[in-house]
């Protein structure tokens, strides 16, 4: 927490850990106003620094008890790994059953949009975010000396494991961390001990016509189900664009759909309910609902298990 300083050039707050001072209303100049007034701006100053002070945030034990998650991916991981009354608050997000997976439990949870004086407010003792919240929010909140980690979005499911055992330790968990890696390992070594032969040729396709190729979550999950991915096997690495003409003449066994693309209108998701696509007779569809596929998490097996399925229903019917 700074110390507020008035020089004659204007209002300064003083960062402690680093030594440093940084100008905090460059539209306050000194020279420019009354005394009276100058002397007004300062207390006012002072009172605000004395609240934040208040909510400023402390030293704590070994668990942390006042936690607060910026983002929908860690909502779920944190939900899994804390005891309730440790949770201070989840994103709004949490509660949306079509992205979330974890909608019921955050219904007893305090919701936030994931601002900064929202996250503030709330006095917490750990702060969890996502590489995409908010950046100016992340920045203050860790220059006003609260503790943020960032959680990375996992490629495959060996970032899962890491993200877990991340916020497992940073709460004081590491057992229950070890705990949910290892049930998440059983159930896709479940699913992995039979595999179908030939692999069944898969493509995912997405709003706008875009298709995951290698080193995407996607991915890994058609790899972990026993299949191939003709997107990854022509040489797209991330995301790429293929046109319904191109993946028609690809001749997959099955096109993988997220229901969250399907349900949700777009002007890219028309794409999807082409009468080309439902009148291809070589090609089996699969949609997966998008709570499994959104962050990549434990659940995540659970769209491995509905390939399998798909697969063993299709090996069946064939």
């Amino acid at each position: 927490m700074g110390n507020l300083k008035a020089v004659n050039s204007g209002l300064w707050i003083v960062d402690r850990k680093r030594g440093k001072r940084g100008r905090l209303a460059p539209f306050v100049d000194a020279n420019f106003l009354p005394r009276a007034l100058r002397g007004r701006i300062k207390v006012g100053a002072l009172i605000f620094f004395a609240l934040i002070a208040a909510f400023a945030p402390r030293g704590h034990a070994e668990k942390p008890a006042r936690i607060v998650s910026m983002n929908l991916c860690s909502d779920e991981l944190v939900v899994r790994l804390a005891d309730p009354e440790r949770i201070a608050a989840l994103t709004y997000f949490a509660a949306d059953p079509s992205i979330s997976n974890i909608s019921e439990e955050a219904k007893q949870f305090h919701l936030i949009r994931s601002q900064a004086e929202e996250v503030m407010s709330l006095n917490p003792d750990l702060v969890f975010a996502g590489m995409f919240t908010d950046r100016a929010a992340k920045a203050l909140l860790q220059r006003m000396g609260y503790e943020v980690r960032i959680l990375e979005l996992p490629q495959d499911f060996e970032g899962i494991r890491k993200n877990i055992r991340e916020v497992a330790e940073a709460l004081g968990e590491p057992e229950r961390g070890r705990a949910l890696i290892a049930q998440m390992d059983e159930t896709l070594q479940t699913l992995s001990s039979v595999k179908s032969v030939p692999l069944p040729k898969v493509l995912f396709y997405q709003r706008g016509g875009f298709t995951p190729g290698a080193e995407t979550f996607e991915d890994a999950i058609i790899r972990e189900a026993g299949a191939k991915n003709l997107s990854a096997a022509d040489g797209i690495r991330h995301y790429g664009v293929l046109p319904l003409e191109a993946l028609i003449a690809a001749q997959p066994d099955y096109v993988i759909f997220s229901e969250f693309d399907r349900t949700r209108l777009s002007v890219g998701g028309w794409l999807l309910e082409h009468p080309a696509l439902r009148h291809a007779r070589h090609i089996r569809t699969v949609t997966i609902p998008g709570r499994w596929l959104n962050c990549g998490g434990p659940l995540s097996v659970e769209a491995v298990r509905a390939l399998r399925k798909a697969f063993d229903n299709g090996n069946k019917t064939a």
